[in-house]
């Protein structure tokens, strides 16, 4: 059994990010905001070209309404940046959320599964000496040890991932709330009346230049097209897609597809290389042949997540067949599809669940199916600045008491 605590957490996160997109059903009353504050302009700057008093009197009031249009014109300023926070706080919770979809729910693949109930599974080391001094490139282990030590390096995979992207959303979230509180100090200047006005410059501006100008012209939206402050690129799954290929040197070896056509120079190259031999260390010693590994503590050393299990090894480097577990934390790698999609013996919790253990004994996972072939071959008003400050401490890291596990 593994626990994972900041997976879980992420995804309450992505329930509470669901719920937040009900926030654009208030956004076609950021138009009517704008017209009224645009209303209230006319009507001061009507009052001040017929209010009809002169003298002293006159100059007061010419003074009084100068102060009040450009109060007002202060007060739009400071909604459209409230504006700009609200909205990159919501697309924030977008990306994040995107990017947490990516991690696989399930962390380990049907291929995995029919290893479990192997005798014996080699696995490829760099080459290192025994305790007598024997040389040897290969480990050999119970497929059930293999089974608990990949699934242990996927959560903690996975777990560092979700780590990662509860990181990233805090730090954006905490950003955008120190952005919304300091709007909220410069609204509360306005309601002195002792003449101290700011620059609307001055005012905190975290949209893109596209953005602000949809906000000023009306139209509010949250669209994860757009470039927003959650860090990380969206049109490479952020970070993912250039490490999806066997060349992509996440995996030393590669990994072995089955679908692909290996090119004709490919295979000369590994006809006209020798085969490097499997060597274990002394027998009897842990790890040899005749005394495998059967605790995945004893594992744990060994990177099963980039490793080419049951592959064979070329003396020019190349390797052929194996197989490489899929990553957690990208469920549209590749390896999800090549490894037969997601395990159905690893239940979301992150429990091993035995059930259907019995039909997928020897009988059906024999030799010929698990020999060297299987393994090589969320108005306006509602949401002010004040409100922003709180859904920037309670919608991120932890995202209030739910969030914490």
């Amino acid at each position: 059994m593994v626990h994972s605590p900041m997976y879980k957490r992420l995804m309450r996160f992505v329930e509470d990010a669901k719920a937040n997109e009900s926030l654009s059903d208030y956004d076609s009353k950021h138009s009517s905001t704008l017209e009224a504050i645009r209303e209230a302009e006319e009507r001061i700057q009507h009052f001040r070209e017929y209010q009809g008093f002169q003298g002293q009197t006159g100059d007061a009031i010419d003074k009084w309404l100068e102060d009040a249009e450009r109060r007002v014109r202060l007060w739009r300023a400071s909604y459209l940046a409230t504006s700009q926070v609200e909205v990159e706080m919501r697309r924030v919770m977008q990306h994040a959320r995107e990017e947490a979809e990516m991690l696989s729910p399930v962390l380990v693949d049907a291929r995995l599964d029919k290893l479990r109930d192997v005798a014996e599974v080699t696995i490829p080391v760099m080459e290192q000496y025994g305790l007598v001094g024997m040389a040897y490139n290969a480990v050999a282990s119970t497929g059930a040890a293999v089974y608990d030590a990949v699934a242990a390096q996927a959560n903690n995979q996975r777990e560092a991932s979700s780590t990662d992207i509860l990181q990233r959303l805090n730090d954006s979230m905490q950003g955008l709330a120190n952005h919304a509180a300091r709007i909220k100090e410069m609204q509360e200047e306005l309601k002195d009346y002792r003449g101290i006005y700011w620059d609307p410059n001055d005012l905190p501006h975290p949209s893109d230049t596209s953005v602000a100008q949809q906000l000023e012209d009306g139209y509010k939206g949250v669209s994860p097209h757009d470039p927003g402050v959650y860090p990380g690129n969206r049109d490479t799954d952020y970070g993912r897609s250039d490490l999806r290929g066997p060349n992509s040197g996440l995996y030393p070896n590669g990994f072995d597809d089955p679908t692909a056509q290996e090119t004709d120079a490919e295979k000369l190259r590994r006809l006209q290389s020798q085969r490097i031999p499997d060597k274990f260390n002394k027998d009897g010693e842990l790890g040899s042949r005749s005394n495998p590994i059967t605790d995945p503590e004893d594992l744990k050393d060994i990177d099963l997540l980039h490793s080419r299990i049951g592959g064979e090894r070329y003396a020019n480097g190349l390797t052929r067949g194996g197989y490489t577990p899929a990553p957690p934390n990208d469920r549209h790698h590749p390896l999800w599809n090549i490894n037969g999609g997601p395990s159905t013996r690893f239940d979301a919790s992150g429990r091993t669940s035995l059930a259907g253990a019995g039909a997928l004994g020897a009988g059906v996972l024999g030799a010929g199916a698990l020999g060297a072939a299987a393994l090589g071959a969320r108005g306006a008003s509602g949401l002010g600045a004040g409100s922003l400050g709180a859904l920037g401490r309670g919608g991120a890291g932890g995202l209030g008491a739910s969030g914490r596990g």
